[in-house]
């Protein structure tokens, strides 16, 4: 099985960038196609259960904006500590950072990336309402040039810490 083939049959529902500036992409991104506002939360090793990266537990966090967009856009800021978002900003600068497909199950996701050689770079569980959700990030840059992001949805994230741009949050 090829990287490629990890993709067969799955759907791309989001689109996600990161950023040295959460607040200036997200009112880039709203000025430039009106797709905000941006519900802002913060997601790390202080509320993803066995967050790891490479394998090791992740120690950090990272700022994220959602919109309602179809596909999703997610603007991805790494605060703190060890992160998939840092590492990713740190190697390849600002841009996009990974697509993401729903699948129905996270671990059978990670079983066909390690039958196909492809490296599992991130991991967490119950980052949403009820200790639900799960996701891992494949490392599929050879193919794509991006990561590939494989989830199942949580049941909700939550109220957001904030929505950008400041003019939406009346």
């Amino acid at each position: 099985m090829s990287a490629l083939a990890l993709l067969d049959g799955l759907a791309i529902v989001q689109v996600a960038f990161v950023t040295h500036d959460l607040e200036a992409c997200a009112e880039r991104q709203t000025a430039l196609f009106g797709n905000g506002p941006w519900r802002i939360y913060e997601l790390g090793a202080h509320n993803i259960r066995d967050y790891t990266l490479h394998g090791r537990p992740a120690t950090g966090s990272t700022l994220l904006g959602l919109n309602s967009s179809n596909p999703q856009i997610e603007i991805l800021q790494p605060l703190r500590g060890a992160t998939p978002h840092g590492e990713w900003l740190e190697q390849h600068g600002e841009g996009v950072h990974h697509v993401a497909a729903v699948v129905p199950s996270v671990d059978e996701a990670c079983a066909a990336a390690r039958a196909a050689a492809v490296e599992i770079v991130s991991t967490g569980w119950g980052f949403g309402t009820n200790q639900s959700g799960a996701f891992a990030y494949l490392d599929t840059t050879e193919p794509l040039g991006v990561l590939l992001e494989v989830f199942e949805p949580p049941a909700g994230l939550g109220e957001p810490l904030r929505l950008a741009p400041p003019d939406h949050a009346a």
